[in-house]
């Protein structure tokens, strides 16, 4: 099974390395690493279309990985460029991370992790994504190992292609106290600007902000991390609002054309 292997963090990141680990531990995978050249958090989807994209392979240091190779632009780009261009033969699944920190809630939005597993899924293939869900820990072993694990899983599942938003707690694995399929919950921030001045003299501002505490049901994915569960979030590509189509096919729309 060939493993397409990307994140967030930078190609020097331990996250990454840890999955590495664990993926190329399992004779059943075959794995290639395509990853940003320096961290990219917070990036969303984004991807580069009015500069060149600098790819440069790399020596990983991770036993029996089969290439790799560090890209100029986003995740995104670097799981396109991966399919259609470095890894020969499309690859059976898309694994991203693990990130440093959550990605939990509405944070997905801007997840360069998530994006980067997501663009598998734009092209045709399943994908997840793997979050240590805390920013000071760089324990990533037990995160990387049910990564790995859900692989196998799947591996052996008819799936479509969606993405598997996986956040794993910051706890010993024996104080772990399960595994909970979950729904996307919600994160909301006060955000704050800081505005300096550079040293050309034009006015510049750092995003900063405060997490507001907002009510979580318990089949979320922020409230299953924060009893302690594993949380696992199907995603798809389709943002549709189903319910909502029935509601305006009734309004008298032609009017807008009026």
């Amino acid at each position: 099974m060939k493993i397409l292997l990307t994140n967030d963090d930078g190609i020097r990141a331990k996250g990454l390395h840890s999955l590495a680990s664990s993926l190329t531990r399992r004779s059943e995978f075959e794995v290639y690493v395509v990853a940003p050249d320096r961290e990219r958090s917070a990036c969303g989807h984004g991807i580069t279309l009015h500069e060149p994209i600098y790819v440069e392979e790399v020596k990983f240091d991770v036993p029996g990985v089969k290439g790799a190779w560090a890209i100029s632009g986003t995740p995104a780009d670097c799981t396109k460029i991966g399919i259609e261009v470095l890894v020969k033969g499309k690859p059976d699944m898309v694994l991203s991370g693990v990130n440093r920190g959550p990605n939990l809630g509405t944070d997905i939005l801007y997840s360069g992790t998530v994006s980067g597993a997501m663009e598998g899924c734009v092209h045709g293939i399943p994908s997840i994504a793997v979050s240590l869900a805390d920013f000071s820990s760089d324990e990533f072993d037990f995160a990387a190992e049910v990564g790995a694990k859900l692989a196998l899983l799947l591996r052996d599942v008819d799936m479509s292609p969606n993405l598997f938003n996986v956040n794993v707690p910051a706890l010993p694995p024996s104080e772990i106290r399960g595994v909970a399929v979950t729904r996307m919950g919600q994160t909301l921030y006060r955000d704050r600007f800081e505005g300096q001045i550079d040293q050309s003299g034009r006015n510049c501002f750092w995003l900063t902000g405060d997490l507001i505490a907002t009510e979580n049901a318990d089949d979320t994915d922020v409230k299953a991390v924060e009893k302690g569960f594993v949380s696992i979030t199907p995603l798809h590509l389709n943002l549709t609002d189903g319910p909502l189509i029935s509601i305006i096919s009734v309004w008298p729309l032609d009017q807008l054309l009026l």
